[in-house]
């Protein structure tokens, strides 16, 4: 029986088998492999500091950036669920949708901030803790910790994303996608129908996460 291959244990072993090799690249700059797993294990060793544990909920209000699959990638290491919501969204929706989830913390970005204090007010969301993207805070919170492998023990039934921005109108609530081992397409009554990680035929990465690719 094959043991599966979670998001976090991929990354670790691109880190190791590939530590040179360009993981991510946006408009700002690129980071190796090497130099992701370790930003990653930074930032879930920070979250674990912060109170965020297996199985909490944390939204993600950041666009199209290294800084996004970062979180994505450190809450999969914990265990924790990760909700990225459209950035384009306007308070009724990010508030509606947080109301409804109660996540513990909330990844936001400098152009979201000001959208999330509306949404904040009007649905009374303080208990939510806050975390900026794209300035020193986040960098200095990432930089303080760690790079060892954050201590969580994390099974194929805790790595869960919540696909807000993909789903229609308030209903973000009512919808979870499953993002079990690499490969592996998890069925539960609770959970929809999602596409699989990996191309069986090739077994190669798809599109849900491109930092998992196996180099030529």
């Amino acid at each position: 029986m094959n043991t599966p291959l979670l998001i976090g244990d991929a990354l670790r072993r691109n880190a190791y088998k590939y530590p040179l090799k360009v993981a991510l690249r946006d408009s700002a700059r690129e980071v190796t492999y090497r130099e992701l797993n370790e930003r990653v294990n930074r930032l879930a060793n920070s979250l674990l500091d912060r109170g965020i544990r297996k199985g909490d909920a944390v939204a993600l209000l950041v666009g199209n950036r290294i800084e996004h699959l970062e979180i994505v990638f450190a809450l999969a290491k914990i265990g924790a669920l990760a909700i990225p919501l459209d950035v384009k969204w306007r308070s009724l929706e990010i508030g509606s949708t947080l109301s409804s989830l109660e996540p513990a913390a909330l990844f936001v970005e400098q152009s979201c901030l000001q959208e999330w204090a509306l949404a904040r007010k009007q649905k009374r969301l303080d208990s939510i803790k806050v975390i900026p993207v794209g300035d020193e805070s986040y960098n200095a919170m990432v930089e303080s910790e760690n790079a060892e492998e954050p201590q969580a023990e994390v099974g194929e039934e805790h790595v869960e994303i919540l696909l807000g921005g993909q789903l229609d109108g308030l209903a973000a609530a009512a919808g979870r996608r499953h993002l079990g081992p690499l490969g592996r397409q998890q069925q539960r009554e609770d959970v929809a129908d999602v596409p699989r990680v990996l191309d069986e035929e090739h077994s190669r990465p798809a599109q849900v996460l491109p930092a998992l690719h196996r180099p030529d």
